[in-house]
């Protein structure tokens, strides 16, 4: 399994928990929520632990993102707070669905970067068979 496939599980299995854990706050199963609560803190350590500081920028706005996703976790556990957590579940469904967007468009990018090798090698093709019959020509003049 690739890392970004990795990444996009952890993505769904956040959302998961966190939505069982707005479940649980209703159903005033607080001992649930705060099961679902922990383990949504937990996938969120590993998402940073995860990030790849090389990619620049975007790699310190997801860490600094991720550390507040975790302190409103942490707040919304303590206070077993819905809004909360509806408010962290947001902000996971939209990094996700732009994981998801990112995943797509790398495959369609590595299939226009084939499509794109596949026309130059058949532009040399091209090239090599013009050169043979300006070199024919040359020859029988």
């Amino acid at each position: 399994m690739k890392p970004e496939e990795i990444t996009l599980l952890l993505y769904q299995a956040l959302t998961k928990n966190i939505e069982d854990s707005i479940q649980a706050i209703k159903r005033k199963d607080f001992g649930k929520a705060n099961q679902k609560l922990q383990r949504s803190n937990e996938i969120v350590e590993r998402l940073g632990v995860g990030i790849n500081y090389e990619a620049g920028v975007i790699a310190d706005q997801l860490h600094v993102l991720y550390n507040y996703m975790s302190d409103k976790l942490f707040q919304a556990n303590v206070r077993k707070d819905i809004e909360t957590c509806e408010e962290v579940l947001k902000i996971t469904n939209r990094i996700a669905d732009g994981w998801i967007q990112s995943m797509a468009s790398h495959k369609s990018g590595s299939k226009l970067n084939q499509a794109i090798k596949k026309k130059s090698s058949y532009e040399e093709q091209l090239d090599f068979n013009m050169e043979n019959d300006k070199a024919g020509y040359k020859k029988s003049i």
